[in-house]
C-alpha cells in the first residue's frame, strides 16, 4: 500500500509541480485505503486554472488512462471500461443489458457432476443464477435511466425552440412600434415643413432633411441657425432610435446640434459628447435613476448601445473597455462612476469575449464607486469598516 501511494503522488507531483501540492493524507479508516491530495492548480501560464486539469469529461478519463499506464499496471491494476456505466465486476454482463446486446435474461445452466466430482447443489447455482438477474437488471435500469435523459433533453430542447419563436414574435412587436413611431415622427415632419395638406411635398421635403441628417451635413444647420423651434425640432429627429449609426462625422454633427441649443438655453447638455449619443445618454439616464434594474427596455436597445460605444471607441480603447479599463470610456463622460455604469452594462451585453476575472474586478468597483456616492449624499458620516 505504501509503494502504490507513493507512486501515486510522485504521479500527482509531475502533473502539478512539487511546489504545488500542500498536502497528502493516507486514510485507512474504510473498507478501501485511500489518499486524499490537496494541489494549487496552476496552468502553463502560472494561473490558477483547475479547468485545464480537470475540465470536461474527456480529459478525466485521459487522466485515468495516464494514472493507469504510470501507477496501477505496476500493483496489479486495471483501468476500467471507457464510458462505462456499470460499476461492479460484472462489468460485461450489465454493459450487454445497457447497450441491448443482451436481448433477453438467458440463466446459467447448473454444473453436471461426473464420476469424480458432484453436481452444482442448489445453494450454489441459485446464487450464480441470482447474480446474472441482479445484472440483467440493473442494466435495463441504467438504459432506462440513459431514455429517460434523452427524452428530457428533447423537452428541454422543446422548451428553448419555444422561447426562441416567443423573442422572434416580441421583436416583430418592438418594429411595429418603431413603424409607428416613424410615422409620427413623419407628422411632425409635415407640421416642420409647414405645407399643410399637401402631403407628398412634405414627404419629399423630410425625405431630404433626414438626407442631409445622415450625411451630416453642417450647411442644415447654418440654414435653421436662428430658429429655435424648427432646431427643436431637429434634435426630436435626431434623436429618433435606430436611425444612424454614430460615426466622427456624426458626432460633430450632434455636437454642433447640441451648441446650437445651448446659445438659446434650450436642451443645453452637461456634456456635449454624450448629447451627441443619445443611445449612451438613454441608457446611462436609465443607470442612474435606477443602477439594480435592467437597463434596456428592449433587446434592440442593447444592440444600438453596444454599436455607439463601439462607433466612437478607437481600437485601443476598445480593447482596454474589454479588459475592464472604464476610463477608456473617459472622453464619453468624465465621471467615473459614469464610466463605471456604461462599461458594466457593455461587457454584459457584448459579444466580444471577457475575462471573467476583470468583469469580477469591474463589478466590485462599481459597487464601491455606488457605495461611495450614497455616502457622499448622506447627511451622516460613517466610518467604512473592515474590507473583505
Amino acid at each position: 500500500q505504501d509503494a502504490y501511494f507513493g507512486k501515486a503522488l510522485d504521479w500527482i507531483k509531475a502533473k502539478h509541480g512539487a511546489d504545488n501540492v500542500l498536502s497528502a493524507v493516507i486514510h485507512r479508516d474504510e473498507t478501501t485505503p485511500h489518499m486524499t491530495v490537496m494541489t494549487i492548480p496552476l496552468d502553463a501560464a502560472g494561473k490558477l486554472n483547475a479547468r485545464s486539469f480537470v475540465g470536461n469529461r474527456k480529459q478525466l478519463s485521459e487522466m485515468q488512462t495516464e494514472f493507469a499506464d504510470k501507477v496501477s499496471q505496476d500493483f496489479g491494476l486495471r483501468r476500467g471500461i471507457k464510458g462505462s456505466v456499470a460499476t461492479h465486476e460484472r462489468v460485461r454482463r450489465v454493459y450487454g443489458a445497457y447497450t441491448g446486446e443482451t436481448a433477453r435474461l438467458e440463466l446459467p445452466e447448473r454444473a453436471k457432476g461426473s464420476l469424480l466430482s458432484r453436481g452444482e447443489n442448489d445453494a450454489s447455482w441459485r446464487q450464480r443464477a441470482s447474480e446474472v438477474a441482479q445484472d440483467a437488471l440493473t442494466g435495463a435500469e441504467l438504459r432506462h435511466n440513459r431514455d429517460l435523459r434523452t427524452v428530457k433533453t428533447d423537452l428541454a430542447l422543446s422548451e428553448i425552440s419555444r422561447e426562441t419563436w416567443q423573442g422572434r414574435a416580441e421583436k416583430a412587436e418592438a418594429e411595429l412600434r418603431d413603424v409607428k413611431e416613424a410615422e409620427d415622427f413623419l407628422f411632425d415632419a409635415l407640421t416642420w415643413a409647414a405645407l399643410g395638406t399637401a402631403a407628398n411635398a412634405a414627404q419629399e421635403a423630410y425625405g431630404q432633411i433626414e438626407a442631409r441628417i445622415t450625411a451630416a451635413d453642417l450647411t442644415l444647420l447654418e440654414d435653421l441657425a436662428e430658429d429655435p423651434a424648427r432646431l427643436q425640432l431637429l434634435r426630436m429627429i435626431c434623436d429618433r432610435p435606430g436611425t444612424r449609426l454614430p460615426s466622427p462625422e456624426v458626432i460633430r454633427f450632434d455636437t454642433a446640434l447640441a451648441a446650437s441649443l445651448a446659445r438659446y438655453g434650450i436642451d443645453q447638455p452637461a456634456d456635449a459628447q454624450l448629447a451627441a449619443l443619445p443611445q449612451i445618454r438613454a441608457t446611462l439616464e436609465r443607470l442612474r435613476a435606477e443602477p439594480l434594474h435592467d437597463p434596456f427596455p428592449a433587446a434592440d436597445d442593447a444592440y444600438r448601445f453596444t454599436q455607439e460605444i463601439e462607433a466612437v471607441l478607437s481600437p485601443a480603447d476598445l480593447q482596454r473597455l474589454r479588459h475592464g479599463k472604464e476610463d477608456a470610456l473617459q472622453d464619453i463622460s468624465p465621471s467615473r462612476l459614469d464610466q463605471l455604469r456604461l462599461a458594466h452594462a457593455y461587457l454584459q451585453q457584448s459579444d466580444a469575449a471577457v475575462s471573467t476575472v476583470s468583469f469580477s474586478a469591474l463589478r466590485d468597483r462599481l459597487a464601491e464607486a455606488e457605495v461611495d456616492g450614497l455616502r457622499e449624499g448622506s447627511p451622516q458620516e460613517s466610518d467604512r469598516g473592515s474590507r473583505h
